[in-house]
């Protein structure tokens, strides 16, 4: 498992999709964004290459109230800063 997993600061987030959904009769809003991030180049200005990184899931109820979030993240990608458990 990860301790501490830090976004890149140039990440940049899209809603990709969003829908209403029914679970036991009751609709739910569930919205999906990906995730990107772009280099800092050798003058220390962001390049324009984004590169996908994960996407995040969000699910609201009817209400709007915050139910649940799922990350989806390319660990292996380099623009993140990874500490591990010690355990």
């Amino acid at each position: 498992m990860y301790k501490i997993i830090t976004l890149p600061r140039t990440l940049e987030i899209e809603l990709v999709s969003s829908s209403i959904c029914f679970s036991h009769k009751k609709p739910f809003l569930k919205l999906k964004f990906v995730l990107t991030a772009s280099g800092i180049d050798a003058t220390d200005k962001p390049s324009h290459n984004a590169l996908k990184i994960g996407e995040l899931v969000l699910v609201y109820d009817e209400n709007l109230g915050f139910v649940d979030e799922n990350w989806l993240l390319d660990i292996d990608s380099a623009f993140f800063d990874i500490k591990l458990n010690s355990t």
